[in-house]
């Protein structure tokens, strides 16, 4: 992994970024959402979008049920084993959804290179192998699904799909397929992105057509980021970095190394309706598009000129001047995060970091960052 120098220093070191760091974030920002630390006992909706048709989620409900009481969490009981082979699930978490419309939930489970789904009474729905489709597939493929499934009503018929990423040495040298809900492959899929790892997938409409577009980051070298419409197609302007995300000269270039977790999100940061798309990097710094692949500037306090370009050091003055000798943090383990977690009507990003210094990449513990769009610090995260 490259290593820049001063104000061309690439980046990075292997993290261990544990899950209790990630569930006490999480914990943080619902706790501010929901108007912890303030007299509101809760938050309004927010008013719809002005353009475009995201599926949003839902606001957190925080308020007290009527119904609850406080009597003693029962322990888990183990219900019933689901059928599978000896495949691992690696960092893939199940996701639970309606697939098919028939009003129960099922079960999808990416278990190394077989992806599972199981009706609710855990009798097996269909498997199929990476890459194949379930009405004619090998017990096992040739890759690794690292991430979890993504699974949604991307293209709004009424039925669930299912995006899943893998290894490019796989055999086809395919790293992204994309179901329908009765395990087919979708038609233009599977798809192949970089020569390496996708362990960072998502979904989100990021044009605003009311259609939802796959999200990527694949591990290594840039590009890293791309977009991918349903029909297995190149989202315009994919992937970033390219030469068309560089602002006019002498500002710096756009630049970027592959993320090794979930380091891909997408979050309405401008308010304008329509989701935008954040990936992390294994590097001291992470990049903010708009769905046209356009980067997000940044304030113009900052001599580089786009987020994309800017390192993060943890002296705000080294970030904004470009270049210099200190501690800073790689996002190689980061899920985005966004949320308004000061209730000022505008949104945050926030990231865990690995601290390092401009010279050693040894890793000296964890950072949390709250960051604004335009990579300013809000009051108390400077």
């Amino acid at each position: 992994m490259p290593i820049k120098n001063d104000r061309n220093q690439f980046w990075t070191t292997f993290v261990n970024l544990n899950s209790w760091l990630l569930a006490a974030i999480t914990i943080i920002i619902l706790f501010l959402s929901c108007g912890g630390g303030g007299d509101s006992p809760g938050r309004s909706a927010a008013p719809p979008p002005s353009n475009g048709n995201p599926r949003l989620p839902t606001p957190a409900v925080c308020m007290a049920s009527a119904s609850g009481n406080s009597a003693a969490v029962s322990a888990p009981v183990l219900r019933q084993t689901l059928e599978a082979s000896w495949d691992e699930n690696w960092l893939a978490a199940p996701a639970v959804a309606d697939i098919d419309g028939d009003g129960q939930m099922e079960i999808v489970a990416a278990r190394h290179s077989v992806l599972y789904v199981y009706r609710h009474d855990g009798t097996l729905f269909w498997k199929t192998a990476f890459g194949s489709s379930a009405s004619n597939t090998p017990d096992h493929g040739t890759t690794r699904m690292w991430a979890s499934p993504v699974v949604g009503d991307m293209d709004n018929d009424g039925y669930m799909e299912i995006a899943v990423g893998g290894d490019a040495d796989s055999t086809g040298n395919i790293n992204i397929s994309l179901y329908d809900y009765r395990g087919q492959m979708r038609p233009g899929w599977p798809r192949q992105f970089g020569s390496t790892e996708i362990r960072s997938i998502a979904a989100a409409d990021v044009d605003g057509d009311g259609v939802m577009e796959i999200l990527v980051n694949k591990t290594g070298e840039g590009p890293t980021t791309a977009v991918y419409e349903l029909d297995g197609s190149l989202h315009a302007n994919w992937p970033q970095v390219s030469a068309s995300c560089n602002p006019p000269s002498p500002a710096e270039a756009c630049w970027d190394f592959g993320g090794y977790n979930q380091n891909i999100g997408a979050g309405d940061l401008d308010g304008d309706g329509v989701m935008d798309v954040i990936s992390t990097y294994d590097a001291i710094g992470f990049g903010v598009f708009w769905g046209d692949g356009r980067p997000f500037p940044a304030n113009s306090e900052f001599s580089d000129r786009v987020i994309t370009a800017v390192e993060a050091y943890h002296d705000i003055a080294l970030s904004k001047q470009g270049w210099g000798t200190g501690d800073r943090s790689e996002f190689t383990y980061s899920p985005p995060v966004v949320a308004d977690i000061d209730d000022d009507g505008q949104m945050e990003i926030v990231l865990a970091g690995d601290h390092e210094h401009t010279n050693s990449t040894a890793n000296q513990g964890i950072t949390v960052w709250v960051l604004n769009i335009d990579l300013t610090r809000p009051q108390g995260w400077l």
